[in-house]
């Protein structure tokens, strides 16, 4: 399962029939579905007790006091069925493919407790359906009778007052237990308020363990490739297998050191804290442009690991990445009133891909020593946040800051992810210089239509009015008939009533027929 190899060449390396892999296979996963998950994942392996003083490290129960566990839910993608009604349950519109789903809850410390699934993966199973099956104490009746265990075993083992931590999916479950789930932005808002985004913060810094543990399950070529709908039935215990490995031989995905706890205790100390740089530096005007050199005062000296004590590890790679994306539009700008404040504008945002991107501004407010009493505000949505660091583009300006106080360089981050996309086209170039060789063109042709349509419309004016000469001529000698037949009639020629009456019949229906 770990290097892939498929059934055919492994009954040609081994020199063992097909049907002799299968078999070997099945009955590998059956002994140790019975005799090794067991032992490592699962209430018998973790109880309460155990969970609550070996499994959870103070740092974090220091976060969040009455979290016992995390959920999230991972893809396994598989072939498409022929059976309609399974192809059309197992489409993710979100993924635009056949998968099914696993829901996995991770005790705070990195360990599985136990993985549940598969679940098709349409809109009647998503992330908020699935737990709520799970921690409804009504639902009783299930199909699969395995499945109904393992949910007995969850209830058993957590109580009412302990609480999960989850994503935005989980936001409006109802069930047993109360979640932990970050904070969206409200309708008419454009960012986190800073209690939100703190919180936020501190849910977020717990959960990536889980995402991580899925990232690692996902070695394992038998889940990341596409799997064969054969193996459909023995996917769920085929990721319980690999949960009880992970658990077995594996290291933990989160250590409970004193560093952790320090930090904790700083985020904790902050989370009541509001961000003052937007009441003051943010909101005011007069701002005046500088250049590197200009700044090189106010910024202090620090090192890369002042930064990241400051921001954290994974806000410093994405900065990296941040300093590499279009950093020469930045600009930067110092403040009279603001002794110790630099302003750094056109931070472009990596979620944009549109011809006029959307653009941050980050204040940073330095302190005394290194980056020591540090404050600052961006205009992204987790820019009002005082607790956990700074966000990634006040990481970037922070790390562009340290070489312009030196007049040095920026150096280039990640040139190897760069390098790999060399010999990747692009048409952009062409598609621009093509809209700009139309653009005349087209003017052209609405002048020239315009001609046409004024010719046109003049042509139909001279017929019209042709058109109307020549009715009015015939009207008038019609007109005139019409005098000479009425003349004779009442001259009393000889003629009898017959023709008299047939001579009037004529001039009522003359003009009829010429104006119809």
């Amino acid at each position: 399962m770990f290097r892939g190899i498929s059934q055919r060449f492994a009954s040609a390396l081994f020199d063992i029939s097909q049907s002799r892999i299968s078999k070997i296979f099945h009955e590998i996963i059956k002994k140790m579905s019975e005799v090794f998950v067991p032992i490592y994942i699962g209430s018998q392996c973790f109880q309460r007790h155990n969970i609550i003083h070996n499994h959870s490290p103070g740092w974090v129960k220091l976060l969040l006091p009455n979290a016992a566990a995390m959920i999230d839910s991972t893809y396994i993608y598989i072939q498409k069925s022929w059976n309609f009604n399974n192809q059309r349950k197992s489409y993710c519109q979100h993924k635009a493919d056949n998968l099914v789903k696993m829901m996995a809850v991770m005790l705070l410390d990195g360990k599985w407790f136990d993985v549940y699934g598969p679940y098709y993966s349409d809109g009647h199973n998503n992330d908020e359906l699935i737990w709520n099956t799970l921690s409804d104490d009504n639902v009783e009746i299930y199909d699969n009778k395995d499945l109904f265990a393992q949910r007995q075993q969850l209830h058993t083992t957590f109580t009412k007052n302990d609480m999960f931590i989850g994503d935005r999916g989980f936001s409006r479950c109802k069930g047993k237990w109360n979640l932990y789930t970050p904070d969206s932005i409200c309708k008419g808002e454009a960012q986190l308020t800073t209690t939100k985004a703190n919180q936020t913060r501190c849910i977020t810094r717990v959960r990536n363990a889980i995402e991580r543990g899925f990232g690692r399950l996902k070695q394992w070529k038998f889940v990341d490739c596409v799997v064969n709908t054969e193996y459909v039935p023995i996917i769920g215990t085929v990721m319980r297998i690999l949960c009880a490995v992970d658990n077995a031989y594996f290291s933990e995905l989160v250590e409970d050191s004193d560093d952790a706890l320090t930090n904790a205790k700083a985020t904790i100390s902050n989370l009541q804290l509001e961000n003052e740089v937007i009441s003051l530096e943010a909101n005011t005007s007069g701002w005046k442009k500088a250049n590197t050199s200009d700044i090189s005062s106010i910024i202090p000296s620090y090192n890369d690991e002042d930064i990241k004590k400051v921001c954290g590890e994974y806000s410093l790679r994405i900065a990296h990445a941040y300093l590499g994306h279009i950093q020469q539009q930045w600009k930067t700008y110092i403040h009279r009133d603001f002794a110790s404040t630099i302003k750094v504008t056109n931070i472009i945002s990596r979620y944009k891909t549109t011809d006029n991107p959307k653009k941050h501004t980050v204040w940073i407010r330095f302190g005394q020593n290194k980056l020591d009493g540090i404050a600052s505000y961006c205009t992204c949505k987790s820019g009002l946040r005082t607790a956990g660091g700074t966000c990634s583009h006040v990481t970037a300006a922070l790390i562009a800051s340290k070489y312009w106080k030196n007049n040095q360089k920026i150096p280039s981050f990640y040139t190897t992810a760069t390098a790999l996309f060399i010999n990747v086209l692009d048409c952009t170039a062409y598609k621009e210089r093509n809209k700009n060789r139309k653009m005349p063109t087209d003017d052209d042709e609405t002048i020239s239509n315009t001609v046409s349509q004024t010719s046109l419309s003049e042509e139909s004016v001279n017929e019209e009015s042709t058109d109307e000469e020549s009715i009015d001529e015939k009207s008038a000698n019609e007109g005139s008939m019409n005098d000479e037949l009425t003349n004779e009639v009442a001259s009393g020629n000889n003629t009898n009533d017959e023709n008299a009456n047939k001579n009037q019949y004529n001039l009522r229906k003359r003009p009829r027929i010429v104006y119809y």
